[in-house]
């Protein structure tokens, strides 16, 4: 799975660049692999009342699927639960710098997670969409 989705989002990022000047494509499609790496491991974790997901990475803060607006570092984010299971995330990065939608849904059985993300950004041409897939740690490989 990691080897097809960092494929499949490679290839987004050239395709919602393409249009870009020659001069400013290159940079473009670097800042945004480096934004867009995803995490090695994802927890989750089921309280009594919520389903928690951490990312190992410091400047992704964890979910809080409450519906309430956060102010982070980077953006103003709100997660919430949605009625078949699945956690939403929105974001928006203000300005120019784009707003999006991030979906985190397990599989039926259990072992995978699908990490569902689509940006929004003035510069791209239209939006970009991907997916990242998570193995629950002990079956094969963790991502």
């Amino acid at each position: 799975e990691h080897a097809r989705d960092d494929a499949a989002r490679t290839a987004e990022i050239e395709r919602v660049t393409a249009s870009m000047s020659f001069v400013t494509r290159g940079f473009a499609r670097s800042v945004m692999q480096n934004r867009m790496q995803p995490a090695a491991e994802i927890a989750l974790t089921r309280g009594t009342d919520a389903l928690a997901v951490r990312a190992d990475a410091e400047d992704r803060p964890a979910l809080q699927p409450d519906g309430r607006l956060r102010q982070t570092p980077n953006s103003e984010v709100s997660d919430r639960l949605l009625p078949d299971g699945r956690i939403e995330r929105t974001w928006n990065r203000g300005g120019d710098e784009g707003h999006g939608v991030v979906v985190w849904e397990v599989s039926p059985d259990g072992t995978l997670l699908f990490v569902r993300a689509t940006a929004h950004n003035p510069h791209y041409e239209g939006a970009m969409r991907y997916t990242t897939t998570y193995r629950r740690a002990g079956d094969e490989t963790a991502h």
